[in-house]
């Protein structure tokens, strides 16, 4: 792996160029776990990863970028009894999801912008991007057998955003980050199609339409216990709903507010906390048949110490 940059214009233009090398041999025979017969298979991976970025400092508070980077990931070996079970389960034809993976790549364009006023009272950083993602490595889950496919081409656009405010008001920050995007699935296998939530124009699964997360934190000296400081913060986390790949079923949306009040002095700190404030039980993954889910864990109040040593 090697980058190479050049400064012009007294280093407020940086052009910037990489390049990696991967390459990957793997080989799978015996007997593993006790009974795990692991076929005699071999493969070899290899590729030339680039990368290219252009970043603009006109001055110390504003940082304009654009980036466009290739990515690979490797290709792996599963049994192939593992994969003719996982295409019974399915009910997919023999060969379908096969005991070799092939490596997926993609190519990421990402332009964005970070800026501060002057004293650093406010931060922002947004930025945006799209992916186009091929060969998609995806796993899939049923009656107990879990594989991997690759399960076609997808893309992906979105917008990062990101606020931070140092308050008027001494020790208060607010803080605001968010996601919002747009994805589709572009080519898929027939036979997953037939079967699954892996469908062209379809919306890729496990990826929510959109997330964002309010934070506050608040600091201040008090005179309690001999000059401890106050420490307040809480967070609202919301996450927009999502599709299993296998199913096609919709997990629920995610709200999950925490709250936190401390006190700290020299090495030894105590804290009231509420996580899952809300309660929320939506499934925030649910499982294949829908027979299962999974959501965050139930409520919890408490109060905790602490010392620093």
């Amino acid at each position: 792996f090697g980058e190479a940059s050049l400064d012009l214009m007294g280093g407020k233009l940086v052009p910037l160029v990489g390049l990696r090398y991967f390459k990957d041999d793997r080989d799978s025979a015996g007997v593993t776990r006790v009974t795990l017969v692991r076929d005699a298979q071999s493969a070899s991976w290899d590729n030339v990863s680039p990368r290219f970025n252009l970043s603009y400092k006109p001055d110390d508070q504003l940082l304009l970028f654009f980036n466009a980077a290739n990515g690979f990931r490797s290709g792996s070996l599963q049994t192939g009894a593992q994969a003719a079970a996982a295409n019974a389960a399915l009910g997919l034809p023999a060969g379908t999801i096969r005991s070799q993976i092939e490596p997926d790549k993609l190519w990421t364009y990402e332009a964005g912008a970070r800026w501060q006023s002057p004293g650093r009272a406010f931060m922002f950083e947004g930025s945006f991007y799209r992916t186009d993602w091929k060969d998609v490595q995806t796993q899939f889950a049923r009656a107990a057998v879990i594989s991997v496919a690759n399960a076609g081409d997808y893309e992906i656009t979105g917008l990062d955003v990101g606020l931070t405010w140092r308050t008027p008001v001494d020790g208060l920050s607010v803080q605001v980050v968010g996601n919002v995007n747009g994805t589709k699935i572009t080519k898929a296998p027939a036979a997953l199609s037939a079967a699954t939530a892996i469908d062209v124009g379809e919306r890729i699964p496990n990826v929510p339409k959109q997330n964002f997360t309010v934070a506050a934190s608040y600091e201040r000296p008090t005179s309690l216990f001999g000059g401890a400081t106050l420490k307040l913060y809480s967070a609202y986390a919301y996450r927009d709903d999502q599709i299993d790949a296998t199913t096609g079923g919709r997990s629920g949306e995610l709200n999950d507010l925490t709250l936190r009040a401390g006190l700290e002095r020299a090495a030894w700190t105590v804290e009231a906390f509420a996580y899952n404030a809300l309660d929320d039980d939506d499934p925030a993954v649910v499982a294949p048949a829908s027979a299962a889910y999974q959501i965050l864990y139930p409520r919890r109040v408490g109060v905790r110490g602490g010392r620093n040593f």
